[in-house]
């Protein structure tokens, strides 16, 4: 019988990895495609404004050599006026209340009413009734109190009286008895002064039966329902009534800006302090600083300060988030431009400012084939102004160079315009001249439109 040898196979010799083989695919780091893509869009935005030049710039060349005049651009300007521009400095506040009293029962009893039970949420006046507790145990106690003193207040009157006929008489009583005498009537006046504690101690405890507000201000809803017994050691309490007028508001400021409050501070300035809403669209109220704390948060590097504010209308409520800014210092007679009217080049800021080809700003109507009238356009040249913006108010900057009041500046319609360009002019109604609205720390000659609320004031 033959046996057959299996030889088994040898193992296969691992894979020798090629010296230019350049193992799996690295994946991509998406900030680096992200910045490729970012520098992409760039140079395409880039081309295509440059591509817009170019044929802006050929048209104008072919109709100046066809000898065609090329039509003006409407744009809309707007007068600069010297006015006060106000520099204010913003901060995060939250309103608190002056005072929070937690209304809780003095005395254990049923609670009886609930007088407030209509009124929650709205204002009561200092000492008005919120509550009652069942008087009638504490009742009992002041009667028998004042039973208690006038039963001691009779035994002293009967002793005095004794006392009176043993001094009257003291041959027919002895040392002894005028002494014991004498004892008894100190002892029951004594007695009666205790009586008399006793009995303020019970009418205070009634006293206590009718709960009323300790100040003037919102009551919250209620706590605890009528029938319920109550406690002195409860927790919760009765109510929660929170003093609105005045109100405060906590705000901070980063320690940058913390010199120049307090340098407004020591020449006597009472600074003003505006409340806006979270989205800074409306103003809630104006108030005054108050004070400012002793110290800067180290974490944070901010400095709380406390406005005051008389809240007449109630629009501040506590603990609500709002955007406060105190006003720092007001630049009067500023050169006011609008904001919109400024162009960020790469090298300045700088305005389309407008020379019009007549002195007017109002030529005469044209009158029309049909007779009718319409308003004759206003036309002028524009050419590009270099100037230094400065602080910020609303809708407006304040220019410390470049400008001068009465030119006139494009607001509108900047992104067809060249130097040179013929333009039809539309002044704008907004006038920087506007009714004051804002209360100053210093005297105003004139004040800007509040169309918007104050933004950040620029250094």
């Amino acid at each position: 019988m033959s046996t057959e040898v299996i030889t088994p196979h040898p193992a296969a010799p691992p894979p020798i990895a090629h010296p230019f083989d350049p193992g799996p695919p690295k994946k991509a780091n998406p900030l680096v495609s992200l910045l490729v893509w970012l520098i992409i869009l760039a140079a395409i935005a880039l081309a295509g404004w440059l591509i817009w030049k170019y044929m802006q710039d050929a048209k104008a060349a072919a109709a100046k050599q066809s000898g065609k005049p090329i039509p003006p651009t409407p744009v809309v300007a707007q007068t600069i006026a010297a006015a006060d521009i106000h520099v204010y400095d913003p901060g995060i506040g939250t309103v608190t209340a002056y005072n929070t009293v937690t209304v809780h029962t003095q005395v254990d009893g049923v609670l009886e009413n609930v007088a407030f039970k209509y009124k929650e949420g709205k204002l009561v006046q200092q000492g008005e009734l919120l509550a009652e507790i069942d008087k009638r145990p504490f009742q009992a106690a002041v009667d028998q109190a004042r039973g208690q003193l006038n039963k001691d207040q009779v035994t002293l009157a009967n002793a005095r009286k004794d006392l009176q006929r043993y001094l009257d008489a003291p041959s027919t009583v002895t040392a002894q008895d005028l002494a014991a005498q004498t004892t008894l009537v100190k002892t029951t006046a004594a007695t009666i002064t205790s009586d008399q504690a006793a009995l303020e101690a019970a009418q205070v405890n009634l006293n206590y039966c009718t709960i009323r507000s300790p100040l003037t201000g919102l009551v919250g809803i209620r706590l605890v329902d009528e029938g319920n017994v109550v406690h002195t050691t409860d927790a919760t309490g009765i109510a929660v009534v929170t003093q609105i007028q005045p109100i405060s508001v906590i705000f901070t400021l980063p320690q940058d800006q913390l010199p120049e409050v307090l340098a407004q501070l020591a020449a006597g300035l009472t600074l003003s302090v505006e409340a806006w809403d979270r989205e800074q669209k409306n103003l809630l109220a104006v108030g005054k600083l108050e004070a400012v704390d002793n110290q800067v948060d180290p974490t944070t590097g901010m400095i709380r300060l406390k406005a005051r504010f008389e809240n007449a209308d109630n629009k501040l409520f506590p603990n609500e988030f709002v955007n406060a800014k105190i006003l720092v210092r007001t630049l009067a007679n500023a050169i006011a431009c609008p904001s919109a009217a400024l162009q960020r080049g790469p090298a300045s800021v700088f305005v389309y400012v407008v020379k019009l080809d007549t002195p007017t700003t109002r030529p005469e109507p044209v009158v029309q084939p049909d007779g009718t009238t319409r308003p004759a356009p206003i036309t002028g040249t524009v050419d590009v102004r270099p100037v230094t913006p400065g602080p910020v108010e609303g809708d407006y900057t304040a220019i410390r160079k470049g400008l001068d009041a009465g030119e006139i500046v494009v607001t509108d319609g900047i992104d067809r315009l060249r130097p040179g360009a013929n333009v039809t002019v539309r002044f704008t109604s907004l006038s920087p001249l506007a009714a004051a609205t804002r209360p100053t720390t210093q005297p105003s000659n004139s004040s800007l439109p509040q169309t918007r609320p104050v933004e950040a004031a620029g250094r």
